[in-house]
């Protein structure tokens, strides 16, 4: 077994090790040791697939302004959404046979190059109503959403799914009007919530909840409602605590040490409380 070396990135021209088992596995696919460091290897993994980042371009094929996810100096033939999933071209000419006595990377940015790429990875109903989106299909008047699919009316969100009335939320799924949110699942009504909260209703500012309904500023919940900085109380009592209770009060509550310990969101209830009142 070989022993560890220290290399110096290619690229970044920081130090980073190369592990006796990895050089095992190098030799086993028959492909040299790596010249970049890992970090580097993953941004240029992450550059072959851009979700994020909407440009204004010029289709090549219709010549019309649109939103892309390539920039207007990337060198690729790039049609919108319109143009690409039209009849207006055939995807078959841009065929080429395999030469085995060239590169095979070296071939396949050549097609790279050649092939129109599709501006929006967005299904036509959806590029209809939502023009500003990536990565989706059967999406409804959203904006600013991205890798997501049959959602309507959400705002500003990732990875979601059969959700409808979404604001900020990311990792949502068969959710509605959801504001502040991520890792959900079967919620509705929802402001503030993080890491798993499940099948609730009615909450606010949970972690690691499921069953809950009128819960606010609790964590770790399961199957319980009318839930206020983790203690049970009174159904009537606990909108009246939220909606009559000022900024100040709410920041002295969340800071106290109990309840900075389980949840630590005092931040966002500073911005989210008015949805409560």
């Amino acid at each position: 077994m070989a022993a560890a070396q220290t290399e110096t990135c290619q690229n970044c021209k920081q130090s980073f090790v190369i592990d006796p088992e990895d050089f095992d596995f190098y030799a086993k696919i028959k492909v040299p040791p790596p010249t970049f460091c890992p970090d580097c290897r993953q941004q240029r993994r992450y550059a072959f697939f851009n979700l994020f980042p909407l440009y204004k371009r010029a289709c090549d094929l219709c010549h019309k302004e649109s939103f892309s996810s390539y920039p207007p100096e990337s060198p690729y033939v790039v049609y919108c959404p319109k143009c690409w999933w039209s009849d207006k071209w055939d995807p078959r000419s841009y065929g080429a046979d395999y030469d085995f006595n060239r590169p095979f990377f070296e071939q396949f940015d050549e097609l790279m190059h050649r092939v129109p790429h599709l501006g929006l990875a967005v299904e036509m109903s959806a590029a209809e109503t939502s023009p500003y989106m990536n990565y989706g299909g059967s999406d409804k008047n959203c904006y600013l959403v991205f890798n997501a699919e049959f959602n309507e009316d959400c705002l500003n969100g990732f990875y979601l799914f059969h959700t409808k009335s979404a604001l900020d939320t990311s990792l949502a799924i068969e959710t509605e009007k959801m504001y502040d949110s991520m890792h959900v699942w079967k919620v509705n009504n929802g402001t503030g919530l993080r890491y798993q909260v499940t099948e609730s209703v009615d909450v606010g500012f949970l972690r690691d909840s499921r069953n809950c309904q009128d819960c606010f500023v609790s964590a770790i919940c399961g199957i319980r409602n009318t839930t206020f900085l983790i203690k049970h109380i009174q159904k009537r009592n606990i909108r009246r605590s939220v909606r009559s209770g000022t900024l100040d009060h709410i920041n002295n509550i969340v800071s106290s040490p109990s309840a900075r310990k389980n949840i630590g969101m005092r931040c966002r209830i500073n911005r989210s409380i008015r949805i409560w009142r």
